[in-house]
């Protein structure tokens, strides 16, 4: 039962982060690598103020959110000053900066050895114990995030996003900012990453660099492709699958002594015959290029 409970909220943690990266890529067509970072941001802003300045689990987890959406505000300016085709390698240059600052500013985030430690999630003197109590908040919180993703995009500054990600110049005949839209989409974005990091702080009891990696960025890009770009119901089923895929091999003994690696050719298998099946993904309503 409890491994049962850690895979849901694993589940849930990954589905704030597609669904939050699939709102920047499927509605204003950012194509980021660097959202596990953000997700790191959230995570350690949340452990050191809890640890460092005893705050109150609510207020460190907003905290941590607002200082993840404003490294997201950063990185879409970075990204305004470099054209489309080197956005990927932007964000890819970002996430491995804040990975080496992660992994080398040891006075604040513990260095490779992390942080540990970190204090149970609490309101007050309601403590949330491990189990199902921290699934039952993570699921609270995806609840909240899908809808609050679901509403935005059917909102008129979703079909703003759209028509941008279409056609710039069609958006700047509109009388909107390209650079301050798309800035506004990536804080949003970037803002429910932190609260996945900040919930898998104190899910997890301890953090450190490898849960923020640029693998992991390009691991939540994949729940986002796979389940389908464009659509917020498809990015939370590719966390879904892309988390619960390799636990479901690891139950049912597939692989004996060589299991993992076997889980991961049958994992990378997987993937590909989607992608030549449904490049759009499973729910998606266009290819990540954009074509319909």
């Amino acid at each position: 039962m409890d491994y049962l409970l850690h895979v849901v909220s694993l589940i849930g943690i990954y589905a704030i982060l597609s669904v939050s990266l699939g709102f920047a890529v499927g509605q204003a067509g950012v194509v980021n690598v660097a959202h596990a970072s953000f997700y790191g941001i959230g995570a350690y802003a949340t452990a050191l103020l809890m640890l460092g300045k005893h705050a109150p689990f609510p207020v460190a987890l907003l905290a941590g959110s607002a200082i993840a959406s404003l490294a997201g505000l950063v990185l879409s300016w970075i990204s305004s000053r470099v054209g489309a085709e080197m956005l990927v390698l932007t964000t890819f240059g970002f996430a491995v900066v804040l990975t080496g600052l992660m992994t080398n500013w040891s006075s604040l985030t513990g260095g490779p050895s992390g942080i540990p430690s970190i204090p149970d999630a609490s309101f007050g003197t309601l403590m949330v114990k491990p189990g199902l109590g921290s699934a039952t908040l993570i699921w609270l919180c995806t609840v909240v995030t899908t809808g609050v993703i679901a509403k935005l995009t059917a909102s008129p500054f979703g079909r703003v996003l759209r028509c941008i990600r279409e056609d710039e110049l069609l958006g700047l005949a509109i009388g909107r900012s390209v650079v301050r839209t798309r800035s506004t989409a990536c804080a949003i974005s970037s803002f429910f990453a932190g609260l996945a990091g900040g919930l898998f702080a104190t899910f997890s009891g301890y953090i450190d660099p490898s849960s923020f990696s640029v693998s992991e960025g390009i691991l939540v890009l994949s729940m986002v492709i796979i389940g389908g770009t464009g659509s917020t119901a498809g990015s939370a089923l590719g966390a879904a699958l892309l988390v619960g895929l390799p636990e479901g091999f690891r139950l049912i003994g597939v692989g004996g002594p060589h299991a993992s690696n076997i889980r991961q050719i049958l994992y990378g298998a997987l993937i590909i015959i989607l992608m030549i099946w449904r490049p759009k993904g499973i729910l998606g309503r266009f290819e990540l290029g954009g074509s319909t």
